[in-house]
């Protein structure tokens, strides 16, 4: 029996695919089915006997066989709607809407010798877009079935129904609790990791020392690793998010890092990720050189691809100064005294370890009186108790928890005397006493709040704000508070306390319902959620010590895909450590952000800590942030090295189409009438009322409630306007790849494998000419499974013998209306001439595929002259790198690592590793140009034209 690669198998009660065969007994397959997905196998011909399923020669239907016209064009369609390269690459851009310059970082990963890359784009660019739009081509190239995502735990569900709405990529959360319960069901032998195909987990799980153990055994087509920032080493020591990262880098084909910042102002964290990417780059102290690492990095920022360029839309930052009341400003002079104790305090008690203890209180009173009273109060009440419990026990350390509801984050140390804790015990139980006798309704603060909102309500009612602090008691302070101004189920809360499904829950109903126009939230919504669809005014209560955090604040209002003007406020307290220093620091980073169009470089390299300790500490330091000199910023190192504003930001990936070539639309509405769904207009603007039919219907793996194909969609549209005109409250947006979309065509297609079916045939009338039209699926495809390419063929028979191919969108949109049953002197001509060409119809669909195949080995040695001129640039940049280096009495300079007496040992040892990687990418882009490719035709259905 003839097999050939790309080919269809039903072995061991189960559909395959070839991908691999030499010819003789031994055949490779892999899983074509949701039982064997995944899975790839070796059978013996002979001994497993594997079937052709469906029909390879077209064959004349009984008679009264035929099918409908609907269902026959369906049929054909879903071979398009399911075939990557006839579609192009635009059907699997989904509910996004693309930008150009999103493109650029699949052009850069199509031509690296290894699909490895640092997305470092400005914040609020849509790298998580860019991201997904890579995968999906991967996956539509079929490179890649086994997919991790790794992100900080809030950002977790953010990923998954990012990539489910806009990609249609259905993916699996792994926790403990789904780790262990596979554990549990799995036999002992089986890595869990290895059962999902598709896996979002957190950095923070994925870290611990068991669960890397098994993330190390399995491997993946693609890792993407969000925020990649978090797992850089810092001040040259590694921990367990790096040791994560490298791990997983040594582990899949292809890696995304994703980062705004992915810098901290010195060589060294960026460093580590970039040899996560290639190990050449970074040898011995550093990074090797800017041309070696730049291929591996893309960032841009705004205006480097013309985002917001209107300056009507640009960011408006706006400081409103609130002076305290004569209670709380007495309250404040207190706490000044309170410092000058504590300081004495650490002063004659020596050692580091008391001034640290000292420092810290201050630091957190401080930032707790900045954000409310009632927090400050609270916090002033945990350092009583901590201290009372010391004078009650006597001598030893003693916990202090100064942030309530937490883990203790200080010790008393022993060395602290009695009478010194008693002098801090008299300070903090009067300004409690103060404290407490200031009413909620007069301070200062929350008073401003909520005259703002009123501001805000009295401009647009409907308009929604977010208000972000620090605290979680403060938190629940100011919904107390602003619930009297408004209807208290009109705030939505955001905090870490919150489990995940009630996170989404409040941010859905936030930015959807009528009525809630207030969100409070704490810096868990800091990152990675994204409102701007249905905000655009931002308040900070208290400004955060560290700059990145207000940042990444701002980042929810003011990214891509905002509509209007956004607006940020900060508070600042009049006469507090806000007025005196942190207020200057945040008006030069907001000038600098309005010359450069960004800060994210001056922020990575913003010593956030340094700030808590030049505070604390007072002196000079206190006195240059006054004056807005940033901690830090004198650092040597800047991502404006990586940028490119020239790139080519007009790239197009995948092969072009018209617009509505292979519409979803009229597969969809033809497919549902086939199963027994519906679809009826439900208003204006191309929306449907769509009823799934049965069977179809399937929630997420994983759990959590969310339907993957709903029962039924209310609100549906084709139409990419208007499906992207609300992402979060809009009609469902059907497209190409939506999964109700790809399950009908999977069904359909599915019919050519099913043994009972013969063939898909069709009789119509009304088309000019009479004859028989051959339908054949084309398959090209790489041995090894490592390329595969179809097309649909149409050929025509005639009356007088001869064949001609056909336009297949041409025939597709021709056959409609209702079946025309022939009369028996036309069924009678129509065998004949069936009888006539069939053979020749095969002859000419074989050719074609021959073509077709020939295309595909012209695309293989296309892109592997361009991977072997990638490499051939890659090696003398990096030669010439590493002879700089190397060389004696060379200057050290950014990238440089500390001289040593090896170093001409070392330059022939690291000239060696690059032969070696150039020559093994080198052979590898040649032996994919030289593989074999295989073709075959096989007959789909006939269509009678009478």
């Amino acid at each position: 029996m003839f097999y050939c690669v790309g080919q269809h198998l039903i072995a061991r009660g189960l559909r395959w695919v070839v991908s691999d065969h030499d010819g003789g007994e031994v055949l490779d397959l892999a899983g074509a089915e949701p039982a064997n997905r995944g899975m790839k196998i070796k059978v013996l011909a002979s001994v497993d006997r594997p079937e052709i399923p469906g029909v390879r020669e077209a064959e004349w239907p009984g008679e009264g066989c035929f099918s409908l016209p609907v269902e026959w064009r369906a049929f054909h369609e879903a071979f398009v709607i399911g075939n990557p390269d006839a579609r192009g690459l635009d059907a699997f851009f989904g509910r996004v809407r693309r930008e150009p310059y999103q493109l650029e970082p699949l052009r850069r990963i199509r031509r690296l010798p290894e699909p490895r890359l640092l997305i470092a784009d400005d914040a609020g660019m849509g790298k998580t877009v860019e991201a997904g739009i890579i995968l999906s081509d991967f996956m539509a190239r079929g490179l890649c079935q086994r997919l991790l995502v790794v992100a900080p735990r809030g950002l977790v569900g953010h990923w998954r129904s990012k990539l489910l709405a806009m990609f249609g990529i259905e993916t699996e959360e792994f926790c403990l609790r789904t780790v262990s319960e596979l554990a549990r069901r799995l036999p002992s032998y089986v890595n869990p990791w290895m059962h999902a195909s598709r896996i979002v987990t957190s950095m923070d799980f994925a870290k611990k020392p068991g669960v890397l153990r098994s993330l190390s055994r399995a491997f993946w087509d693609a890792v993407v690793f969000d925020e990649c920032h978090h797992a850089a080493m810092r001040g040259g020591r590694k921990n367990q998010r790096h040791r994560l990262l490298k791990t997983l880098s040594g582990r899949c084909r292809c890696i995304l890092l994703l980062s705004a910042t992915p810098h901290d102002g010195t060589f060294t964290g960026f460093s580590s990720l970039v040899e996560c990417l290639d190990p050449l780059i970074a040898s011995g102290d550093g990074i090797a050189d800017q041309d070696s690492a730049r291929q591996f990095v893309i960032r841009r920022l705004r205006k480097d691809v013309g985002i917001r360029e209107d300056c009507s839309l640009r960011r408006v930052v706006s400081e409103i100064r609130i002076e305290m009341g004569g209670e709380e400003r007495t309250l404040y002079s207190m706490l000044d005294a309170y410092s000058r104790t504590a300081a004495e305090i650490a002063g004659q008690n020596g050692g580091e370890e008391a001034r640290s203890c000292m420092e810290l209180a201050e630091i957190i009173l401080r930032k707790r009186f900045a954000s409310s009273l009632h927090a400050f109060t609270r916090t002033l009440r945990a350092r009583i108790s901590a201290i009372e419990k010391r004078l009650a026990g006597g001598t030893g350390d003693t916990c202090a928890c100064l942030l309530p509801g937490i883990k203790p984050v200080e010790r008393i140390p022993a060395s602290i005397g009695e009478r010194h804790l008693k002098a801090e015990l008299e300070a903090l139980v009067a300004m409690q006493e103060k404290a407490e006798a200031i009413s909620p309704e007069s301070e200062s603060k929350t008073a401003a709040l909520a005259a703002k909102l009123r501001e805000i309500r009295a401009a647009n009612p409907a308009e929604k704000v977010v208000v972000f602090t620090e605290f979680r008691d403060t938190l629940m302070h100011l919904a107390r508070g602003l619930g009297i101004e408004t209807r208290p189920d009109a705030v939505e809360l955001f905090h870490g306390g919150m489990p995940q499904q009630a996170r989404d829950s409040a941010l859905r109903r936030f930015l959807k319902s009528d009525w809630i126009n207030l969100m409070i939230a704490t810096d868990a919504a800091g990152e990675g959620i994204d409102i701007q669809d249905g905000c655009r005014i931002l308040i900070h209560n208290e400004l955060p010590w560290n700059p990145n955090r207000m940042e990444q604040r701002n980042g929810r209002v003011d990214r891509y895909g905002q509509k209007g003007r956004p607006e940020i406020f900060y508070f600042r307290l009049a006469g507090s450590i806000e007025s005196e220093v942190l207020s200057a620091l945040y008006s030069k980073l907001d000038a600098i952000r309005n010359e450069l169009g960004s800060i994210s470089d001056v922020l990575g390299s913003v010593d956030a800590g340094k700030i808590g300790e030049i505070i604390a500490r007072g002196g000079p330091g206190r006195e240059l942030l006054k004056q807005g000199v940033i901690p830090g910023c004198a650092g040597n190192f800047s991502m404006d090295r990586f940028r490119d504003p020239d790139a080519d930001h007009g790239f197009i990936g995948g092969r072009s189409r018209d617009s509505d070539e292979w519409g979803a639309g009229r597969f969809v509405l033809a497919a549902l009438e086939v199963f027994g769904g519906s679809a009826s207009p439900a208003g204006p603007d191309s929306v449907f009322s769509i009823r799934t039919p049965d069977g179809f219907a399937r929630r997420c793996a994983g759990g959590g409630g969310a339907w993957l194909i709903a029962p039924e969609y209310p609100e549906a549209t084709f139409d990419r306007e208007i499906g992207l005109s609300k992402v979060s409250s809009g009609p469902e947006f059907i497209h190409e790849g939506h999964p109700l979309a790809a399950a009908l065509a999977s069904r359909l297609r599915e019919r050519r494998f099913n043994e009972s079916f013969r063939g898909c045939s069709t009789a119509v009338s009304g088309v000019s000419g009479k004859g028989v039209l051959f339908t054949f699926l084309l398959t090209a495809a790489v041995r090894g499974g490592a390329r595969a390419v179809d097309r649909l063929a149409c050929v025509l028979g005639r009356s007088d013998g001869s064949v001609s191919t056909e336009n297949p969108r041409a025939v597709l949109e021709s056959i409609d209306g209702p079946l025309h049953r022939p009369s028996r002197d036309e069924l009678v001509e129509a065998r004949r001439i069936f009888n006539l060409t069939r053979g020749k119809a095969r002859e000419m669909a074989a050719a074609r595929a021959l073509e077709l195949a020939e295309e595909l080995r012209k695309d293989l040695n296309r892109r592997a002259a361009a991977r072997l001129g990638d490499l051939g640039q890659y090696r003398e940049a990096r030669a010439a790198q590493l002879a700089r280096r190397f060389s004696p009495g060379a200057e050290k300079d950014l990238f440089s690592a500390a001289e040593s007496e090896s170093s001409g040992m070392r330059l022939k040892e690291e000239m060696r590793r690059l032969e070696a990687q150039v020559i093994d990418a080198a052979e590898a882009a040649e032996a994919e140009a030289s593989s074999e490719v295989d073709s075959h035709a096989a007959a789909l259905g006939i269509c009678v034209f009478t």
